[in-house]
């Protein structure tokens, strides 16, 4: 049986480093901030550092506002360009689907920032579940807000 994929993809320009977002986009505390769970309760699920293999849950907020969480395991971990992990999110039925990171440098605002695709695959039965309801402007958003930068969406 053949699948089709459905993407969506988002681009952000954040006034921080590449290491900075990079933590952010890896650190249990600082993901779950982002993912819109303003007192996260981080306890299990965690290795200390990011690795190919390694497992990561974080509670998150949906696009409908309800409380939930998203989970995967890393499939590439190249400090500090790229991260792609597998994902699943409760308002998505924890459907598998695919995120990538792709970090790169670009000046923001006259300083040394960071330009942020993110590219979310899934099947296309995993994306009809959704009902187009994968929008990651929000995320995004607080991402920057977290690292204290003007976003460009």
């Amino acid at each position: 049986m053949t699948h089709t994929a459905e993407m969506v993809r988002e681009v952000v320009d954040i006034a921080a480093s590449l290491d900075e977002v990079f933590d952010a986009l890896t650190d249990p505390r600082e993901l779950a901030v982002w993912l819109g769970d303003e007192t996260p309760d981080i306890t299990d699920g965690w290795t200390p550092e990011p690795n190919a293999g390694s497992s990561w849950k974080s509670p998150a907020i949906a696009p409908n506002g309800v409380r939930g969480h998203v989970e995967g395991e890393y499939l590439v971990v190249a400090r500090p360009h790229r991260i792609e992990t597998t994902w699943r999110a409760s308002w998505e039925g924890d459907a598998p689907s695919r995120v990538r990171y792709d970090l790169e440098p670009v000046e923001v605002d006259g300083v040394l920032g960071t330009r942020v695709t993110v590219t979310h695959t899934m099947v296309a039965a995993a994306h009809a579940r959704t009902a187009g309801r994968v929008d990651w402007r929000a995320p995004l958003g607080r991402l920057a807000l977290l690292l204290n930068a003007r976003v460009t969406l």
